[in-house]
């Protein structure tokens, strides 16, 4: 759809009218709310955090690793943890920016898009992409924002026992904002270099006797881009309610409305042969080959409803039902990114892409908590159900083939970039209706014992999943395909130990397996033939030691870690059997990883934070049979042992924020620094063959971006206001995030939050 140009005016009239409701609300609870009840915490779920517990940006706790809160220096595992003062801090536009500071994980693509707009796919775990975050527990694709977000936990190594189809390199799972038994309200309003505006508002009102509270989070972006004819316009709607039935019994509704349109961005120019730093075109930030009327619209929603109750001390059940769907609207006019190795090198003509697509699915879960203590031991049993429908429609696709080959882009001439429109017909190009859903029913059982005065603990879990696919492919065609196939029943285990010669120090070390996501039901043997791939396996082992020390002051994980990946589906050379020409896949590939991470939060004084992470990471191409090629008679390994893609070797990330007191009005200043570097990356693991000899892909270069703040905290009208300037990319470090993508150049964020 055609979308209206941004206009300050209206982005003033919005934060005019997200500060006045908040006063309205506030009003007809100030009484009540002037103290805060002890019952917060006496009916504090086991399900979540006490973020009482969290100093700054320290949080000693999650509930991840096990689904239930646990002391992090407990847990016999790898976990890090983002809490809302870091992800505010950093002032993060999506979920990419926060998990960037975990240790062992880069930015990456698993395809084209992923990066455009802030989709959250846009990231590799420990070498290992394929990666699909989780919202409170069931994933989620597609755009986060990081208003609705209240900590994020980065689980390293593989994690099926508690999610399911999962990368074996980790899992992300993002807990959002819920109601709470007290009255809060805040708002935001954010302004920025490239027309960047926006205003989000946050607001939780419970009743006097503190039986049902309301919570709402809201927000509106309207933003424009170094990125030329880029637009993007997107509005989250979050409101939940929670019924404390009884002090121990819970019901919550919660409602998650995302919608995001855009004039979008395109791919970069991408030739396997051509490192573009390495060509004298005039391709630069700025570079986009969309129509002038294009877009690509995303509405996504959310549906949960959960319920708690604690039976008594030693029994808790929790039932939760959780709906979500996205659903895109495309419509795109431009060359493809794919350019000819010519002098000079051009962009082929204009096609019309128009499609339409979306993912809808329905979990329902039931768990069972058990906690009791036998002879000193203290144990607690987690037994749990779930049920999943995970379904892909492609809803409508079409592709209208060049025809005006007038239009070519010459990119050493920026006067030949002409965004011409195709309005004709698609043609018979089409895709129209084709399905593919995933059934899956898990069991799963874990078990954690606390032992020797909470110096040993354990941890062992059990995942059964049965998954029924079926999938109904070229629908528009006179001879579409159904099919139906039961995969065989995967198991998932999980063991872990701990021990903790002291407070604040922990040895662990744990194994897990996992399956890994099934994302198409349906592939094409070389000979032409039809077979159904089964989800990948995982396996991987950590050894490590953690510090939690001067409560809270000095925190964090070392750990050694190894993990493979199997029965990864291959794509593999086209081939044209009886006129048809198609491309193949075979299930036999292996990728593997090691390496080394290191996370650490150190306050060395009461106004000093300072954090830490650095990863080395081998990961790489262990077999992979199916792509051989013969040269000159010789079988060639094209990818085996070969660097995976978009996985650095060496990566560091630091933190720091420094408080300096009062000055003037101000009751705080404080400063914030952050940075990033990354080592080179391999664009992709093949060799390329030209003209019978194999030659290395290109590298993407190695980039560090630093970026600072300033910021104060002052009161007016009992009104407590943060007022912040933040510089990203402080040095304009030009950089590539993917082969796909630059990096965004020197921007200057100003930021005023108000709490009431």
């Amino acid at each position: 759809m055609k979308q209206t140009p941004a206009n300050p005016k209206r982005f003033a009239v919005l934060a005019l009218g997200l500060l006045l409701p908040v006063r309205l609300l506030l009003a007809q609870e100030a009484a009540s709310a002037s103290k805060k009840l002890d019952d917060d915490v006496v009916t504090l779920s086991p399900y979540v955090v006490n973020a009482d517990s969290e100093e700054g940006y320290y949080s000693p706790q999650g509930v991840s690793g096990t689904r239930t809160r646990t002391a992090l220096i407990d847990l016999p595992m790898n976990m890090t943890v983002f809490n809302e003062n870091f992800i505010n801090d950093i002032g993060a536009r999506d979920l990419v920016d926060v998990v960037s500071f975990a240790s062992g994980v880069s930015g990456g693509a698993t395809a084209s898009s992923d990066n455009a707009g802030g989709d959250t796919l846009g990231f590799v775990l420990r070498g290992q992409g394929g990666f699909v975050p989780n919202r409170n527990g069931f994933r989620r694709l597609r755009v986060v924002d990081p208003i609705t977000i209240e900590r994020v936990e980065v689980l390293k190594g593989p994690a099926s026992v508690l999610y399911g189809q999962e990368s074996p390199g980790g899992s992300v799972n993002y807990i959002t904002k819920r109601p709470v038994q007290h009255n809060l309200a805040s708002t935001t309003l954010q302004v920025g270099s490239y027309d960047f505006y926006k205003a989000s508002m946050d607001v939780n009102v419970a009743t006097p006797n503190h039986k049902l509270a309301v919570r709402f989070v809201g927000g509106y972006e309207d933003s424009q881009s170094w990125i030329d004819r880029y637009h993007n316009w997107t509005t989250v709607l979050d409101p939940s309610i929670t019924w404390w039935i009884k002090p121990t019994t819970t019901l919550t509704f919660e409602y998650e409305s995302t919608i995001r349109r855009q004039n979008p961005q395109s791919p970069l120019p991408f030739s396997a042969l051509l490192k573009p730093d390495d060509q004298k075109w005039a391709v630069d930030l700025n570079f986009n080959n969309r129509g002038l009327d294009d877009w690509f619209d995303v509405s996504m929603k959310v549906k949960t409803l959960e319920f708690i109750h604690k039976f008594n001390d030693n029994l808790t059940l929790r039932a939760n039902a959780t709906d979500e769907s996205w659903v895109d609207n495309v419509r795109l006019n431009s060359s493809s990114n794919t350019i000819a190795v010519l002098n000079p090198p051009t962009l082929p003509g204009r096609t019309l892409n128009h499609s339409s697509r979306g993912s809808f699915d329905d979990y329902r879960q039931v768990e069972l908590l058990n906690n009791f203590e036998f002879h000193g031991i203290e144990v607690q049993n987690l037994l749990g159900g779930q049920l999943g429908k995970e379904k892909f429609v492609q809803i409508y696709s079409g592709i209208a083939p060049p025809i005006d080959n007038s239009a070519l882009w010459n990119l050493n001439d920026p006067s030949t970039w002409i965004p011409t429109e195709r309005l004709d017909d698609l043609g018979s190009n089409t895709s129209t209706g084709n399905k593919f859903r995933n059934t899956i029913k898990s069991g799963y059982f874990t078990n954690q014992l606390t032992m020797f005065k909470g110096k040993v603990h354990t941890l062992l879990g059990l995942r059964y999943d049965k998954i029924d696919a079926d999938n109904y492919a070229n629908a528009n065609t006179a001879t579409p395909l159904q099919s139906y196939y039961s995969v065989p029943s995967k198991l998932s285990p999980q063991i872990g130990l701990l021990y903790k010669p002291m407070d604040g120090l922990s040895f662990f070390g744990s194994y897990s397996t996992s399956i890994v996501n099934l994302y198409t039901t349906l592939s094409r043997n070389p000979d032409g033939s039809y077979f159904n791939p089964v989800p990948g396996t995982g396996k991987g082992f950590d050894y490590g030691v953690k510090v939690d020390k001067m409560k809270g002051k000095l925190s964090g994980v070392l750990s050694f870690y190894s993990l493979e990946e199997a029965d990864i589906i291959r794509t593999l050379p086209q081939v044209t059997i009886n006129g048809e020409t198609f491309t193949p896949s075979a299930q036999n590939g292996t990728n593997k990883s090691t390496g080394v991470e290191l996370d650490l939060q150190w306050r060395p004084f009461k106004k000093t934070q300072l954090g830490f992470a650095y990863a080395y990471t081998y990961a790489y191409v262990k077999s992979d049979q199916q792509t051989n090629v013969v040269i000159n008679g010789v079988r060639m390994l094209t990818r085996e042992g070969h660097q995976l893609s978009y996985s650095p070797k060496n990566q560091i990330s630091f933190n720091a924020r420094q408080d300096l007191g009062a000055l003037g009005f101000f009751k705080n200043v404080y400063v914030v620094g952050n940075g990033r570097w990354v080592d080179t990356r391999q664009y992709t693991e093949a060799y390329n063959n030209i003209n019978g000899v194999l030659t290395p892909p290109w590298t993407i270069d190695p980039y560090a971006v630093f970026s600072v703040g300033v910021g104060g905290q002052f009161d007016v009208n009992k009104t407590s206001y943060t007022a912040s300037l933040m510089v990203k990319n402080l040095f304009d470090e030009r950089y590539y995030t993917t082969r796909n993508y630059f990096g965004a150049p020197r921007t200057i964020e100003f930021t005023l939050r108000a709490k009431f």
